[in-house]
C-alpha cells in the first residue's frame, strides 16, 4: 500500500521481517560479504542500551 506523494509506502514493514527475509548473503558492504549485518542491525533495535 502506498500513499499519494509519489509511491511511498504509506506504512514501514516490521524491521524484524525485513532482517529475516533479506538474502544478507548476496549483499555486499564495505567490508566484503554483508552476511554479519543483521546481527549488528538487530542490535540497534534491542532496548538494552548496552548492546546499542
Amino acid at each position: 500500500m502506498t500513499n499519494d506523494a509519489g509511491g511511498v509506502p504509506a506504512e514501514l514493514p516490521d524491521a524484524a521481517v525485513v532482517l529475516a527475509d533479506t538474502d544478507w548473503e548476496g549483499l555486499e558492504h564495505a567490508m566484503g560479504p554483508a552476511g554479519d549485518t543483521p546481527q549488528m542491525l538487530a542490535e540497534l533495535l534491542d532496548n538494552d542500551q548496552r548492546v546499542r
